[in-house]
């Protein structure tokens, strides 16, 4: 984890999180915001307090969402057994 997994309220020094819900890859915060952002409005609300210098981050974001969508059809597939 480094410190782009870690969100801040600048208005209240108390107001903090981490994220850290999947280790795909090292320090690479995109897969954890992928898997915590489950609609436009959410991400919206995540990156509205997220802060980078990385201007490809929601392509990277929604490459994340790609990839999930895609193994959770693959598994989804493979347990029907079609």
């Amino acid at each position: 984890m480094d410190l782009d997994h870690i969100f801040h309220i600048p208005s209240d020094p108390r107001g903090f999180g981490v994220i850290d819900f999947a280790d795909a890859q090292i320090n690479d915060p995109y897969i954890d915001l992928a898997e915590l952002s489950v609609s436009t409005e959410t991400l919206d609300m995540i990156l509205a307090h997220y802060h980078t210098t990385d201007s490809t981050m929601r392509d990277k974001i929604a490459f994340g969402h790609l990839c999930r969508d895609i193994h959770r059809q693959y598994k989804a597939v493979k347990k029907s057994g079609k």
